[in-house]
């Protein structure tokens, strides 16, 4: 592996960037590619090095891009009569085979814990332990600080108005909204709503659920949009004290986490109307 790429990859893995490595593990036939090279594919299309450029590569950047889970290889085929092709409209006229090794990079789901406080204590060393990369964001510096939150990946101290600008929508993101106040939460829910993610949930009662809710009906944004939230957050398990939120929480994430998280699960008072 060059420098260049080696210090890419520890880039992308210390940011838990969702990118993916790929490698050529083996070649048969005529073939552009070369055993050993690799290709750092970044979630925008991105790419660093190559594996033989053409279709083979076209083919390799769009298997990256859909890779989830952990590493595994694939067989491509480079047919002779130039009936396959790229968008690029390259001809994949070689004849041999390549396999490539894909590995993406990322370590855990991005878990964001907007608000610092008492529930997010008990919470990100829980989720931690869950195997997500978590990051605190706050706006009192005391709070956003490493010496309450010494386990969380990272801690951020940011105005609640600038709160998406510090967090990474993918697929895999997860943004859990505890603030210190309720007009704190509907302005970072505001950011949130037209991006992507896997779990969106606010804390709040019902009622003050939907007051929020009716604000931004309000400001345009659709019921649809707003039945995607979970809130108020969590199981309805009765839990009062902050470990007992922090566990319903934590089992909402896993719950959507692992795709068994229908719309029973969510006690958005929308979803009941």
């Amino acid at each position: 592996m060059d420098a260049e790429l080696q210090k890419r990859v520890l880039a992308a893995l210390e940011a838990n960037t969702p990118a993916v490595l790929v490698t050529v593990v083996g070649t048969k036939g005529s073939t552009p590619a070369v055993v050993g090279a690799r290709m750092l594919v970044y979630p925008d299309r991105t790419i660093y090095g190559t594996v033989g450029g053409g279709v083979l590569e076209y083919k390799a950047i769009e298997t990256a891009l859909a890779a989830n889970g952990p590493p595994h290889t694939a067989q491509f085929a480079l047919i002779t009569d130039g009936s396959e092709r790229s968008d690029s409209g390259l001809s994949a006229d070689c004849g041999g085979s390549v396999e490539l090794l894909f590995e993406p990079l990322a370590r855990a789901d991005l878990l964001f814990v907007v608000g610092a406080g008492h529930c997010a204590l008990e919470l990100v060393p829980l989720c931690r332990k869950l195997g997500f990369h978590v990051t605190v964001l706050d706006d009192r510096p005391d709070w956003a600080s490493r010496k309450r939150h010494p386990q969380a990946d990272k801690v951020i101290c940011t105005d609640y108005a600038q709160a998406g600008k510090h967090i990474r929508f993918t697929r895999r993101t997860y943004v859990v909204i505890m603030t210190h106040g309720h007009k704190h939460d509907e302005t970072v829910l505001r950011q949130c709503l037209r991006r992507e993610f896997a779990y969106l949930g606010m804390i709040g009662s019902e009622k003050k659920v939907l007051s929020c809710f009716e604000r931004l009906r309000s400001e345009g944004f659709t019921r649809e949009e707003l039945s995607k939230v979970y809130s108020p957050i969590g199981f309805a398990v009765g839990s009062r004290t902050p470990p007992e939120i922090a566990v319903s929480v934590a089992a909402q994430l896993l719950a959507v986490r692992n795709g068994c998280a229908s719309l029973r699960f969510n006690s958005n008072p929308l979803l009941s109307t």
